[in-house]
This record gives structure tokens, C-alpha cells and sequence, in this order.
């Protein structure tokens, strides 16, 4: 398994959580669809290659259309 600054990945989902999407140009947001994944790695590492690759992972495009996706945090 390659390695993964886990801490530095995780810096920059906080980060990139934050970002209020008004602020957010459609031309600076990547396509989701150009990000090249490969498929035979195991789930967890395809998580973290997406995550270093697209410049934010809660704000991309689709097809040209903006997406944002955003997870509510449980606490058991």
C-alpha cells in the first residue's frame, strides 16, 4: 500500500469543508469526471487517491453542473 500523510489529508478536508460554495467560481471547481481513479485498488486507498487529486472533495462538477456533497457528523 503506498503511503498517506494521513494528517496532511486531513487538514485539507477540514479546510475544504469549510468553503462556502457562494464564494466558489464554476471554472476553479474540478470535474469530476477528468479525475482518473484506478479501479483495481482496494476502496480505502480509491478514497484518499480522490481526495489528494480533486482540488476540493465537498465542491466538484459533474457533466458542468456544481455539486456539493456534506456528511452530518454522528457522535455514538
Amino acid at each position: 500500500m503506498k503511503k498517506y500523510n494521513i494528517e496532511e489529508l486531513a487538514e485539507k478536508l477540514e479546510r475544504c469543508r469549510n468553503v462556502n460554495p457562494d464564494d466558489v467560481k464554476l471554472e476553479d471547481v474540478d470535474e469530476v469526471t477528468n479525475i482518473k481513479i484506478d479501479r483495481r485498488k482496494p476502496s480505502n486507498e480509491r478514497i484518499l487517491d480522490f481526495i489528494i487529486k480533486v482540488k476540493n472533495p465537498y465542491i466538484f462538477k459533474v457533466n458542468g453542473k456544481l455539486v456539493r456533497i456534506d456528511f452530518q457528523k454522528i457522535v455514538i
